[in-house]
């Protein structure tokens, strides 16, 4: 089975950036995407990534979908920091496909 790579740009950043022509913002890749597998509680890999323009205080909350998508490596513990060099790590449960996106600092996720 192939993973479904799902990669979100900038979707939740607020709007109202200013932007001149050929400025696209900030973005998030995903550079290594776990093997697809139908998941649960006691498999865990790693996913990483790079973060292209990214605002002080931003850092990245990355998804697994096993069935619904789930935010990792836990709810209450959403959040993954952008390392200096603009790369990223954490580890995530194995699902059927993958995220990542680049959120604000006062983003909080919705409850499970």
């Amino acid at each position: 089975m192939r993973a479904v790579l799902l990669l979100v740009l900038s979707g939740l950043i607020p709007a109202g950036c200013a932007r001149g022509p050929g400025d696209r913002g900030p973005s998030i890749q995903i550079t290594r995407v776990p093997p697809a597998d139908k998941g649960g509680p006691d498999t865990l890999d790693t996913i990483a990534g790079r973060v292209t323009g990214a605002k002080p205080g931003q850092r990245v909350v990355s998804f697994s979908k096993s069935g619904v998508w789930w935010v990792q490596p836990e709810q209450k513990q959403p959040f993954t920091e952008i390392r200096p060099d603009s790369t990223w790590t954490n580890s995530t449960h194995l699902g059927t496909e993958y995220a990542a996106v680049l959120v604000d600092a006062a983003y909080r996720p919705p409850a499970a």
